[in-house]
């Protein structure tokens, strides 16, 4: 499994410093006839010690570049408020097939993108 963070920071709201985004992504099997691995994925907000919204809109991206060319799996809008401090909140999770290499290997790369919209305690 990799796990890659979005930390908050000064751009957001009052309360940006204390929430972080954790993109998480892993083999769930492969399929040698087929040459390719079912790949599961995970965006997360997580939040930290201080700092709560409610009814928030933000919309989000994940990519899993494959084959040379990004292959967006997720991307939508919602509504969200945080949850308790020093907790993990799923936005969204799936799975999705990536295709390898002629000799079974496959490098990929993987990112994604949470943005709140501009509010005063938004955890952009």
């Amino acid at each position: 499994m990799a796990e890659f963070y979005q930390y908050g920071g000064n751009n957001g709201g009052t309360y940006a410093s204390h929430f972080s985004c954790r993109l998480s992504v892993w083999e769930n099997s492969y399929d040698i006839n087929s040459n390719s691995s079912n790949v599961g994925y995970r965006l997360e907000l997580i939040s930290g010690s201080s700092g709560r919204f409610s009814g928030l809109r933000a919309s989000y991206t994940v990519c899993l570049d494959s084959q040379g060319s990004p292959q967006y799996v997720a991307q939508a809008s919602g509504t969200y408020s945080s949850q308790s401090y020093n907790t993990a909140q799923t936005i969204c999770e799936g799975t999705t097939t990536i295709y390898h290499n002629a000799d079974g290997t496959k490098n990929i790369g993987c990112w994604g993108n949470l943005d709140f919209q501009d509010h005063t305690y938004s955890p952009r």
